[in-house]
């Protein structure tokens, strides 16, 4: 095992199926880690407070540590070799601030331990972890709160027509690990940011402001793979390109994640934090097409609002909102605020009551019919 005290990396160009200009970007081990090598399949100690220079290819990727760990993932070349480094365990060397509990969600690595790695090798094969809470578009509440699966189709549609090419295997698309809650976490650690899949910036200053933090960072430049496959509607994707440098505004409000770039004039997306019973529902719905709702707490912004309208589950398991059943009683009051005398509390049963109208049409209607023919009927004496 190589040892790595106090030395400077120097910026390797990292290749996937297309070259990108690299930006040097210093990170500062804040932990014991490790670098792994795949191609000699060498693992390298890094101590705390060592420095390297990374690329900014950002992305979710492997390290070997005894089992296959999976997490967000940077690169950096020293002698020739490309080593990869969790960048949890890193610090931009400039950075102003860092980010704090109201963002921040240390997710344990996932790791390769399902059969399923190997049939769908392109994919991130995830089960549910340990995480309490995730980050997660805002339209999963759509889509659970629908429980119909195929509604994320509206919002996510090639996952339709996705297979596994490596083994010509043929799923269905709620098979298919993209479509896997885990896969729509937005993750914000301090060295790099991860919006579901293939959608990474590599981080360099953070800086902590009265609405949530302002940070300037790299697009990075490993891949552009899936973007449209967690945020579908901005226009991000035709203003900026990989490798270029940016500024994201990131707007909390209570569970809700607003992100803007470069001021506010292009929203990126919409996150929302979600808690174990919201993950464990999700990932029912889209693997079963069923989901209990009853336990599940729904984000909310910080005055109470969500938005979406939450369902109320009655005992059939049905779902109306709380604005519907507060119009419902609205309309029942005005009715019986209108309405002359009301026959709840009579102590005559309602069928008297129905009763006595209907002899009391039928005497008039009669009244009606004969009332003519009195006035015409001659009368005596006359």
């Amino acid at each position: 095992m190589k040892k790595l005290k106090n030395i400077l990396f120097y910026i390797g160009i990292f290749i996937t199926n297309t070259l990108f200009a690299q930006e040097s970007l210093s990170y500062i081990a804040v932990n014991d880690s490790m670098a792994f090598d795949w191609t000699k399949n060498e693992i390298m100690a890094i101590s705390t407070g060592d420095r390297i220079n990374a690329n900014n290819d950002a992305s979710f990727g492997s390290l070997y540590n005894g089992a296959i760990e999976h997490h967000i993932a940077i690169t950096f070349n020293y002698s020739n070799i490309i080593y990869s480094v969790f960048v949890k365990d890193f610090l931009p060397e400039s950075t102003e601030d860092k980010f704090g509990n109201d963002i921040f969600i240390d997710y344990p690595p996932d790791l390769y331990s399902n059969e399923r790695f190997f049939s769908q090798v392109v994919d991130i094969p995830l089960e549910i972890g340990n995480s309490d809470k995730m980050w997660v578009p805002d339209y999963y509440i759509d889509t659970l709160i629908s429980q119909e699966r195929n509604k994320l189709l509206a919002y996510m549609p090639s996952l339709i027509s996705y297979g596994d090419i490596l083994s010509g295997e043929i799923f269905y698309w709620y098979d298919n690990t993209n479509a896997d809650i885990q896969n729509g976490r937005a993750m914000f650690y301090n060295s790099a940011i991860k919006l579901g899949l293939g959608t990474h910036f590599a981080v360099k200053n953070i800086q902590k402001t009265n609405y949530g933090y302002r940070v300037d960072c790299v697009e990075s430049t490993e891949n552009r793979r899936y973007p449209h496959y967690t945020i579908t509607d901005s226009v991000f994707w035709g203003k900026y390109n990989p490798g270029d440098s940016m500024t994201l505004f990131l707007y909390i409000d209570g569970d809700y994640l607003d992100i803007y770039v470069d001021g506010m004039e292009v929203h990126l997306g919409t996150f929302v934090k979600v808690q174990r019973e919201f993950i464990k529902q999700y990932q029912s719905l889209i693997k079963t097409n069923t989901a209990n709702l009853t336990n599940v707490i729904w984000p909310r912004r910080s005055d109470g609002s969500m938005d979406y309208t939450s369902p109320t589950i009655n005992n059939a398991n049905a779902q109306s909102s709380s604005q519907e059943i507060e119009q419902v009683v609205d309309s029942e009051i005005n009715l019986e605020n209108e309405s002359p005398q009301s026959t709840e509390n009579s102590q005559f049963p309602l069928w008297l009551f129905i009763g006595g109208g209907l002899v009391l049409l039928a005497v008039v209607g009669v009244g009606l019919i004969l009332y003519p023919i009195i006035r015409l009927k001659p009368q005596s004496g006359v």
